[in-house]
């Protein structure tokens, strides 16, 4: 009877746990799509562009640190991390702004600021919930969730924001709640050695390259696209990365490194994706005039969304194989090249599409995701080159 309370808690555990990696890997994403479907799709833009080349530095320098850790049940690991994270944000923040002001010649505005110091500490906190997980603590999370119920009633209900007041009020709760994590789970100020961040070279070139593909995307997009094009073409890549990064960003280490099978609730998500575009793809062929789907305040084309959500289920295989060959020490290295082929192949991809296809970039997507299974498949190099 005991056993069997052990492991209904720590199956609650896990769930919660999940669900808080999501919440947190797609906070930006989260709030860019909310601010679309309430009428804001102006701050939403603002948010994904002056958010993107910070996200690049954070995910750049996250050189998989939490899945590793976590994979490794190894709480060193992540206290080390969590210093270099809190260590390096300012010089984060700093490059943030001189990459805006003299490569883009973007203006310093406070929105850029606040909109730079809210990715800075959704990576940093991505580290706290991984020391949450390891040390059995998921009482603490109550406080997030409330938090994120309130962020989403404010947006909903609210018809006009201050955008910075509203950043504000995010990043300030933020801040105290990083530090009353730290300060519960008796955090730990280890060093960090930044050798130990170029002695694997394949995984710093890993996140180095997939990152550098979603900044350059989301770089050219902005610069090639009207604003109200805009709108839709970010809604649609934010629905088309979110089941894959479920993957990555959530139960990925957890249960791919264990053996484990999915929680029901990630299995009824990809069944209801699944549902909904088989609906989407029947209600598209029938002889009636319905173009478009009305989401509270946004429109969006069926075709697109079918193209997304097919696309989407495409890229969750394509992560799932990833995530299995980052949690077994024989496949890193192998998975680490196949990140960099893809990065590449992705930005040709990119291109081609802006050149010739401009019109229907949506397949972009699509053929994107083809790509990632086809390279994380199949993808193998015998011989360990050095850097």
């Amino acid at each position: 009877m005991n056993a069997i309370k052990i492991r209904s808690l720590t199956e609650n555990l896990i769930n919660i746990m999940q669900l808080s990696y999501v919440f947190n890997g797609f906070f930006v994403t989260i709030l860019y799509l909310l601010l679309v479907i309430t009428g804001n799709g102006q701050f939403g833009i603002k948010l994904v562009y002056y958010g993107a080349v910070t996200i690049f530095i954070t995910q750049m320098f996250s050189i998989n640190a939490r899945n590793i850790g976590i994979s490794d049940r190894n709480l060193s690991t992540i206290f080390k991390n969590i210093t270099f994270r809190l260590t390096l944000s300012p010089v984060l923040l700093i490059f943030s702004f001189l990459f805006y002001l003299i490569i883009l010649k973007e203006n310093l505005t406070m929105p850029l600021f606040f909109t730079s110091l809210l990715c800075i500490q959704v990576w940093i906190f991505e580290l706290c919930l991984a020391l949450i997980e390891m040390k059995k603590r998921s009482k603490y999370l109550a406080f997030y969730y409330i938090f994120l119920i309130i962020v989403i009633l404010f947006l909903l209900f609210l018809n006009d924001i201050n955008f910075n007041i509203f950043l504000v009020s995010i990043i300030m709760f933020n801040i105290i709640y990083i530090i009353f994590i730290l300060s519960k789970l008796n955090y730990n100020f280890s060093k960090f050695n930044i050798e130990d961040f170029y002695k694997d070279k394949f995984n710093f070139f890993s996140s180095l390259s997939l990152t550098s593909a979603n900044l350059i995307i989301k770089l050219i997009l902005y610069k090639f696209y009207q604003f109200g094009d805009l709108e839709i073409i970010y809604l649609c890549i934010s629905l088309f990365s979110l089941p894959g990064s479920l993957v990555t960003t959530s139960f990925g280490a957890t249960f791919f490194s264990k053996n484990r099978s999915l929680p029901w609730t990630f299995k009824m998500a990809i069944r209801s994706i699944f549902l909904l575009m088989i609906t989407l793809t029947f209600i598209y062929l029938l002889p009636i005039n319905i173009n478009n789907i009305n989401v509270y305040k946004v429109s969006i084309p069926i075709d697109y969304l079918i193209i997304v959500l097919f696309s989407s289920l495409l890229q969750y295989c394509g992560q799932i194989i990833r995530v299995i060959r980052l949690s077994n020490n024989n496949y890193r290295i192998y998975l680490f090249q196949s990140d960099i082929l893809f990065s590449i192949f992705s930005i040709l991809n990119l291109i081609l599409f802006i050149i010739f296809l401009q019109k229907i970039f949506i397949i972009f997507v699509l053929i994107n995701s083809l790509l990632g299974i086809i390279i994380y498949l199949s993808f193998r190099i015998h011989a360990y080159y050095k850097i």
